[in-house]
């Protein structure tokens, strides 16, 4: 839809009546008049993000493998243990989709940005802050797509299967696997490598759905009617069956970043201006100020810090939220600033290495089908998710930024139980 304004920067719209009834019936098009571009293929005055890709794209690959040995143990069950894997490599970076391997890396970034352009405020007093004029300052963010993510997965599982009395059948499973890429929600990746070029492998990583340890149960059992005692009663009696899954698994990991902007201060104390800034900041007199994130300065709000300590508290009351400060399941004292660079800096922390509180859900069906002549019958059904009523809590806070009682914590929780009630009639 375009947009006409009155101030003479577009075209005025022209209104007319159409002359012909075949498209385009004749209208007039508005003259839209292109702007010239500048000297680095930009709009003048304007930073536009754009996106592309390498024009050798090419397809990813993949290997799977598995292995699983079955041991009967009687007439009715079987065990099985297996182990399976998989291999991905040059796979797709931005793809945009969450949960794939896949990314959106804005390559127009310069670590150190924000601290080679100062921005000084209408009394000439340093902000403490500088401006983003990216690598090419006629655009903004440039999301590049290109081959070079990796993932590999990797799985022990244990099962038994069959049926369990006359009427019984269940099927369990215990999986231990491990599951890494570098397809995170990572930091940007100029920094290691002093801005020269945009290293992902990096951030190598347990992948953000990794579950280390899955229980899974499920189960049903058709519930031995009367019969011989009539058409009310084996119609009243029969058709009953019970089922159930139960899903119990550990947490899925994370790891603590800064959202906060760059925020820098003089250690001298003295008022730095435009006549002083490059002295003090070659003295070594400026600093991240306590309350600072982008450590990498390139504008971007999105840096890890160093980390301290790498202990985890893991009972269900320090994930939940309380209102006391550093009460959660880790604390702003296991973390701290990196050391300040003029060219922009990151943390020594490794990704994934925290993990949320686990999962844990049994939901239980009961249903009943009746005959009520040759040709139909109807069937009544009662499903119950989350039996227990179990308080699923969600991921924690996990910006070191955030000074307040959220850090560590979490105050959400996932759905609690609930009851579905329903009828069908097969005729």
């Amino acid at each position: 839809m375009p947009t006409f304004y009155n101030n003479g920067s577009t075209a005025a719209p022209i209104f007319g009546y159409g002359t012909q009834n075949t498209y385009p019936f004749g209208f007039q098009y508005p003259a839209f008049v292109g702007q010239p571009l500048d000297a680095k293929g930009g709009i003048p005055g304007a930073q536009i993000g754009v996106s592309g890709n390498d024009v050798n794209l090419s397809a990813p690959t993949t290997m799977n493998w598995s292995l699983a040995l079955e041991r009967q143990l009687n007439s009715n069950m079987t065990a099985t243990i297996g182990y399976t894997g998989t291999h991905s490599s040059n796979l797709i970076v931005v793809g945009g989709n969450t949960g794939d391997t896949s990314y959106t890396v804005d390559l127009n970034l310069i670590p150190g940005d924000l601290i080679q352009h100062p921005v000084f405020g209408s009394n000439g007093v340093w902000t403490g802050s500088g401006s983003q004029t990216r690598l090419n300052t006629s655009f903004g963010s440039m999301g590049y797509e290109y081959n070079d993510a990796r993932q590999n997965y990797y799985a022990f599982i244990a099962g038994v299967k069959g049926r369990f009395g006359r009427h019984g059948f269940l099927t369990a499973s215990y999986t231990r696997s491990s599951s890494k890429d570098d397809s995170a929600n990572y930091p940007e990746g100029y920094v290691a490598t002093g801005g020269t070029n945009y290293d992902i492998n990096q951030w190598y990583s347990p992948s953000t759905w990794d579950v280390p340890n899955r229980f899974s149960l499920g189960w049903s059992y058709d519930i031995p009617g009367v019969s011989g005692k009539g058409g009310f009663v084996s119609r009243l009696t029969n058709g009953f069956t019970l089922a159930g899954t139960t899903i119990l698994q550990s947490g899925t990991p994370f790891f603590i970043s800064n959202s906060n902007p760059l925020a820098l201060v003089d250690t001298t104390g003295v008022t730095v201006t435009a006549s002083n800034y490059a002295a003090e900041l070659a003295a070594g007199n400026i600093t991240f100020a306590p309350n600072s994130g982008n450590y990498s300065a390139d504008g971007d709000n999105f840096n890890i810090p160093d980390v301290v300590s790498y202990k985890q508290k893991h009972d269900r009351k320090s994930y939940q939220y309380t209102g006391v400060v550093d009460s959660g399941v880790v604390s702003h004292s296991q973390f701290a600033q990196p050391a300040f660079k003029a060219a922009g800096t990151e943390g020594n922390e490794k990704l994934g290495q925290f993990r949320n509180p686990g999962y844990a859900d049994t939901d239980f069906t009961v249903k009943k089908a009746t005959a009520i002549a040759e040709h139909v019958s109807v069937e009544l059904r009662l499903d119950m998710f989350n039996l227990f009523n179990r308080v699923n809590l969600n991921g924690v806070n996990t910006n070191y930024g955030d000074t307040s009682a959220n850090f560590g914590t979490t105050n959400s929780n996932l759905p609690p139980r609930n009851m579905q009630l329903g009828a069908r009639i097969t005729f």
